[in-house]
Formats: C-alpha cells, sequence, structure tokens
C-alpha cells in the first residue's frame, strides 16, 4: 500500500486507524462536532496510508486528505459527515441567514432557525433578521420614540399585507390584521415569512413563523428534547439555549440543561461561538410592547407562534428565569412580541 508523509504547518499528525465513514472536524483546536476518542501527549509526524477521505476544518479553511490514518496533538474527534443532523454534512444546504442545525418540531419534519430575530426597517420597507442572535432593537424597558424606524416587537400578523403596517403600536384589536377571525397564520400571507428577508435569502415565502403544536414539539416532543434546551446569558444577556437534535455538547463546553437561572450557563461572546458552531440557537429576552412602551426586557420572553386563539388572541411561548410555560398561552394580537422564523428542511 503507498504511503507518504504529510507536513501541515498549522497542524500536526501522527499515525491513528479511522473507521471509514468517520471524520475529524477540528476548528483552531476547537471540537465543533464529534466524540473524542483518544488523548495524544506527543507532537509527532507520521506516515499515512492512503485510503480513505476526511476533513479537517481550520480557520476559513478546509483541508481536504486521502488518508485513513493520522494524528492530531491534543484531543481527537471523529465524527459520521452523513448523519444529518450534523451542521457539517456537506449534502444540507441552508438557506442564506439560517443557523446549520436540525430541529425536529414534529415527528416527521425538521426546521432550520434564522440567525436572528426578525426586524422591520420603516423608512425602507426592508425586512431582515439581526446580526446575531442575542440582538434586539430595545435593549431598555421605557417609551420608545415617538418617530422610529426600525421595529423588532410585532403586533400578531402583521406582515404587511393587506396594508396593515408592521409598525402599528395601536392597543385596538379592530385595527390589525383578521381582527376577531379565527384563522392560523403559519405559510399565508399573514405569516412573516410572506415577506423577501434582505439576508435571509432574499425570497418570498422561504421563512415561517412556528404554530404553538410545533414549538411545544420542540421543548416537549422530539428525542431528548429535556437534554436540549437551557437558561443562559450570554455576557450580560438574558436568554434561552436551544440545541439541534442528536447535538452533544463537548465535555470542554460547560452546559447545563436546566431552567434554574440565567447564570446557570453563562458565556463570554467567544465561548457562545463554540456553541453557536454546533447549530445552537439562541432566544434573547426582548421583553414586549404595550403600544408605545416596551417593558421586562431581560426578565421576561414573549414569541409569536402562527395559531390564533379565538376572539383577538394569539397563542405565544413565553419565558422568564427558573420558568417557561407551553404555547398555548393567548395573548390580545395588539402586543408587541418578538418573532423567529424558520425553514423547513425535510416533511
Amino acid at each position: 500500500m503507498k504511503k507518504l508523509f504529510l507536513l501541515l504547518a498549522i497542524a500536526t499528525f501522527s499515525l491513528l486507524t479511522m473507521a471509514q465513514t468517520n471524520q475529524i472536524v477540528w476548528n483552531n483546536g476547537q471540537l465543533l462536532y464529534g466524540t473524542p476518542i483518544e488523548t495524544i501527549d506527543s507532537l509527532t509526524y507520521g506516515e499515512m496510508n492512503e485510503i480513505d477521505t476526511f476533513h479537517l476544518i481550520l480557520p476559513r479553511t478546509i483541508v481536504k486528505v486521502v488518508y485513513d490514518t493520522v494524528y492530531v496533538h491534543d484531543t481527537i474527534y471523529t465524527e459520521n459527515v452523513d448523519d444529518p443532523n450534523n451542521p457539517n454534512n456537506p449534502s444540507v444546504v441552508y438557506p442564506d441567514g439560517a443557523i446549520a442545525g436540525l430541529f425536529s418540531i414534529s415527528a416527521d419534519k425538521q426546521v432550520c432557525f434564522s440567525q436572528g430575530n426578525l426586524k422591520y426597517q420603516v423608512s425602507t420597507n426592508t425586512w431582515s433578521f439581526a446580526d446575531e442572535q442575542y440582538d434586539m432593537v430595545y435593549k431598555v424597558n421605557g417609551k420608545i420614540d415617538s418617530v422610529y424606524d426600525v421595529v423588532d416587537l410585532f403586533g400578531w400578523a402583521t406582515s404587511g399585507y393587506g396594508d396593515f403596517s408592521p409598525a402599528l403600536t395601536s392597543t385596538n384589536p379592530q385595527h390589525y390584521p383578521l381582527k376577531f377571525e379565527a384563522k392560523d397564520i403559519v405559510g399565508t400571507n399573514y405569516d412573516w415569512g410572506y415577506n423577501a428577508i434582505s439576508n435571509g435569502g432574499n425570497q418570498s415565502g422561504l421563512w415561517r413563523v412556528l404554530s404553538a403544536d410545533e414549538w411545544n414539539y420542540l421543548f416537549n416532543g422530539r428525542e431528548n428534547a429535556a437534554n436540549l434546551y437551557a437558561q443562559a446569558m450570554i455576557d450580560s444577556i438574558e436568554g434561552m439555549i436551544l440545541l439541534p437534535d442528536g447535538c452533544n455538547v463537548p465535555s470542554d463546553i460547560a452546559f447545563t440543561t436546566t431552567i434554574l437561572g440565567w447564570e446557570t450557563n453563562k458565556y463570554t461572546f467567544e465561548e457562545w461561538e463554540k456553541l453557536e458552531a454546533l447549530g445552537a440557537v439562541f432566544l434573547p429576552v426582548a421583553g414586549y410592547r404595550s403600544g408605545e412602551s416596551v417593558a421586562n426586557v431581560g426578565f421576561i420572553a414573549y414569541y409569536w407562534t402562527g395559531s390564533c386563539d379565538g376572539g383577538d388572541y394569539a397563542h405565544y411561548y413565553v419565558f422568564k428565569e427558573k420558568e417557561q410555560y407551553p404555547a398555548k398561552n393567548g395573548r390580545s394580537r395588539w402586543f408587541g412580541h418578538s418573532v423567529r422564523l424558520v425553514h423547513v428542511m425535510s416533511e
């Protein structure tokens, strides 16, 4: 069998047999995805037999090597990239603006989440996702400006369809879409995903809101659901972390699956990036808007579902420190809540 030597200035290799379906995914000394199988303490350059292909992912570079044996100085990780839940699976294509992770919302449907909460700019009539998952327009409680241009707390069904402005602040339910009609909006023109999202593929209908049942399945119905979410704080920003299906957090990243308080899992921005690389989603606690006043920022999170609740009410998902509630709570549609959109990947 042909033997070759390989020297990479950015990694150190030696001899270790790998299963043919496994691959190493490594990011500047940090695990991205996989299971530890061995720790190597010595620096060695070694021989490699030409059998299989594996990837070693380094900062902004994918190095493809056609060998089945390799040493990496530090803990060695392997993965099966054919696993559809693996965010590094090259056969899974995510839309622009998506977090690379799959989340089951029913027994036969998976979605990926948008890169941040939904925003709308009044002056340009432009929809976009927040640049970072923890970004919020209103970071403190209080009265919003009488003339404000960027909105991220929306009345229910205010996609802009039917000449109902996404920036509505009226507290009269008669001023809102559908008024007292008992209609769900998932996938309709009243769904915020009806719009082209400028940094989310810029295509109408590419995204949609979750229904109440889908929110509940995400937290309670999918396999190992209880171990796939936790309350956390990124820098000083409170929120809820959701892990994708089948995700195993490596031992060098602290993650406690409880809702015992924001500071149970406290991360710097750099530490959060390691979790985000695994496909993790963060839902910031952005509070709510009543008329032109914002309240409960950093205290209670309110996320609209696409499910109506009769009368002028709609269902929403809500959580606060040490508590969360099923997405079957109903609230008047004129309240301004956060919106996080998803893209359906399989059904």
